[in-house]
């Protein structure tokens, strides 16, 4: 009886739709709550207790919960023996000794930002340490477990990876490669996974009474997505499975739609985080739209056949999300996945259990897994199926959500016109950047670096890259420059120009070439400094500017001063932009020599914009420059509490008696002067 009026009540569609909604709100109100550190950021000692650590080479990082999260990084010393020798466990409680730094935050528009990733994890302040010393040690069964686990494994990257859900030792560059060939979901421990530990379950308890053998698995599995953390594809793996599994063994006959707007439900009243969550996105939107294809993908015969239909609708369906976040999407990542996910969730996976409790296989494994991770890198180098659309305001990806509704429809109804809208919705947004006759100057916050864009007349300059020996940021080029590319829609650099050989000019040129496609690059003249014949010894078609040198997009001329200068920064190449009516001095890092030599050979009249020479350097932007090109603004490439002291008080007063208005990088993060629009913008305000 009860039963029955259970499942009249469960067939309400406008409950379910009810609760979805209500979470929703109830969400969005979380959010709204304003969390404050507990801590001031003047501490020199934190004491907490650890809940992840991880020691790659030399570097541990771990997190500890003090009075609330800290990520923690300690290196180690090589003269220290004995604390090189030093294991932190989970549970453990240490004492840290350092400093409290706030996260970087992204300067760049359409570029990854730490600080927001870290604040959805309730972590405010990193600590980087210079002394760790154990207070007591782990009393809590939970992380007990959990790290005799990970000691069970080893530390192996691709056991802890499939049987824990951590990626942490798994090199970058192999990560990277999943993330390009569209792999990275079959490392995440989902539905998949979640089913066939089930299956295995079922299989073990086929002689247990059914209600014994279903809640033994619901336990089993509610405790092991605790042991791996309960991300947002673990927790619908978990729910998936159990309500799915109610729905069955008690006839209740639920729809499908209704039971994953249940577990969406579920999930935020978990972790209102999840609605910020990338991956909760592609969870949750695949899962989903898999589900109301599911009659349609029952009807296809063959194990391939099938796997390539769902490949392509995942792929479709994600659409909105990898192109408003990522800027791109990979069409062979569709025939990748038809090798990839037999072959990790039919064989590595499975193989990954029977390693972990078989332990004299793991040879065997390792072959499996090498050749798991070469093959991706191989296959990350091939570029031509790589389509990179413009970044665009979010009610073009709402366009995107219907135009998928629709090609679904069409699928169901077999009728094309959902499948041309959506064809046609792609194709407006990939020649966009075509159409858009936009130009600007980009001056990108590198920190104490240079890099320039330049786009006009759909061309594309890029003038020296940074480097990151001198930026807190882990590497420009692959978390701003190239995310800020794809972001503009350009999908090749006309040209690179290296001012000069310096390390904070052009320190990643060698990455930008080798994961960007760059038609030519131009050097200056004088000896090759050493990154310099870098790029020579790498066969790379270099060209040396000369005086003169005109560049296809627009008025782009370099001033060459035709001296050859022993000191790398008198030899910086200096380029005069004029765009309509804005007139620009690129000023790279020259000094005041090369300035009166500048104003010597060239008869400048006055311009808008000046980039100042030498990220405000004392010895650059003299006074007499000033006078005889009259700038009204002066962009400063500079990093935020740099140990040059830059920009120099002398430079700033001299701007300041020339009424030259200062615009500084590490303030305004980066800059756009919009020449089609004549604004400037200021990416960090």
């Amino acid at each position: 009886m009860f039963l029955n009026k259970l499942k009249t009540i469960l067939h309400y569609n406008y409950l379910y739709y009810f609760l979805l909604g209500s979470t929703l709100l109830l969400t969005v109100f979380r959010l709204l709550i304003p969390i404050e550190s507990q801590y001031t950021g003047k501490e020199k000692i934190v004491i907490g207790t650890i809940i992840e650590s991880h020691r790659i080479k030399d570097q541990w990082t771990m997190t500890i919960q003090g009075k609330e999260k800290l990520r923690v990084t300690y290196y180690l010393q090589k003269e220290k023996q004995k604390e090189r020798d030093q294991e932190y466990n989970l549970g453990e409680k240490v004492k840290i000794y350092g400093e409290l730094e706030k996260p970087i935050k992204s300067t760049t528009k359409n570029t990854f930002d730490y600080q927001e990733y870290l604040k959805k994890q309730h972590i405010f302040y990193l600590v980087k340490a210079t002394k760790i010393v154990k207070v007591e040690e782990c009393n809590n069964f939970y992380f007990f477990i959990k790290q005799a686990i990970r000691n069970h494994l080893q530390k192996d990257p691709y056991l802890n990876s499939f049987l824990l859900g951590d990626n942490s030792y798994i090199s970058k560059e192999a990560i990277k490669s999943y993330q390009i060939n569209g792999l990275s979901h079959l490392f995440a421990i989902s539905g998949m996974q979640m089913s066939f530990l089930s299956q295995i379950f079922l299989k073990i308890l086929k002689r247990v009474p059914q209600k014994i053998k279903y809640s033994s698995i619901f336990l089993l599995l509610f405790g092991y997505s605790l042991l791996i953390g309960c991300s947002a594809s673990v927790i619908r793996g978990v729910l998936f499975f159990i309500f799915f599994s109610l729905n069955h063994l008690c006839n209740l006959e639920i729809r499908k739609r209704n039971l994953w707007m249940l577990v969406l439900s579920i999930a935020l009243l978990i972790n209102p985080y999840f609605i910020l969550n990338i991956g909760a996105w592609y969870s949750f939107s695949i899962s989903f739209g898999l589900l109301m294809m599911s009659e349609e993908l029952k009807k296809i015969k063959g194990y391939f056949k099938k796997l390539w239909k769902t490949s392509f609708l995942s792929l479709i369906i994600s659409l909105p999300i990898s192109l408003s976040q990522f800027y791109e999407v990979n069409l062979l990542s569709i025939l990748y996945n038809l090798f990839y996910i037999p072959l990790i969730n039919i064989i590595i996976f499975p193989f990954s259990i029977i390693t972990s409790f078989i332990s004299f296989l793991n040879p065997l494994y390792q072959i499996l897994t090498s050749f798991l991770e070469s093959s991706s890198l191989f296959l990350s180098k091939i570029k031509f199926a790589t389509i990179i659309f413009p970044k665009l305001p979010w009610p073009i990806y709402a366009i995107y959500i219907i135009a998928i509704i629709m090609y679904c429809y069409s699928i169901k109804k077999e009728k094309n016109r959902g499948k041309i809208l959506l064809i046609l919705v792609l194709l407006g947004h990939y020649f966009l950047p075509i159409l858009n006759q936009e130009s600007y100057l980009k001056i990108i916050d590198v920190d104490q670096g240079d890099s320039l864009l330049l786009h006009s007349n759909n061309c594309s300059i890029l003038v020296d890259t940074g480097g990151k020996e001198y930026s807190m940021n882990a590497s420009i080029i692959p978390n701003i420059t190239i995310p800020l590319l794809k972001s503009q829609g350009i999908r090749k650099l006309d040209y690179l120009i290296l001012t000069h050989g310096d390390q904070d000019h052009m320190g990643e040129a060698s990455y930008l070439l080798e994961n960007f496609p760059v038609e030519k690059i131009i050097l200056n003249l004088g000896k090759y400094s050493k990154l310099e014949q870098e790029l020579v010894d790498k066969d790379y078609f270099l060209e040396q500017g000369y005086e003169g040198y005109q560049i296809s997009c627009g008025q782009f001329q370099l001033l060459q001063l035709n001296e050859t200068f022993e000191n790398e920064n008198d030899s910086s190449q200096i380029y005069y932009i004029t765009y309509q009516n804005i007139s620009m001095l690129l000023m790279g890092d020259a000094s005041i020599k090369s300035e009166q030599k500048l104003l010597e050979k060239y008869e400048i009249p006055p311009i808008y914009l000046l980039k100042i020479g030498h990220h405000g350097s004392k010895t650059s932007t003299s006074l007499d420059l000033l006078k005889k090109v009259k700038p009204q603004l002066g962009i400063i490439s500079v990093g935020k509490e740099n140990r040059y002291g830059h920009p120099h008080i002398e430079v700033l007063n001299r701007l300041e008696k020339n009424k030259v208005l200062p615009y500084l990088t590490s303030s305004s993060g980066t800059i756009t002067i919009n020449f089609s629009k004549k604004e400037i913008l200021e990416d960090a305000k």
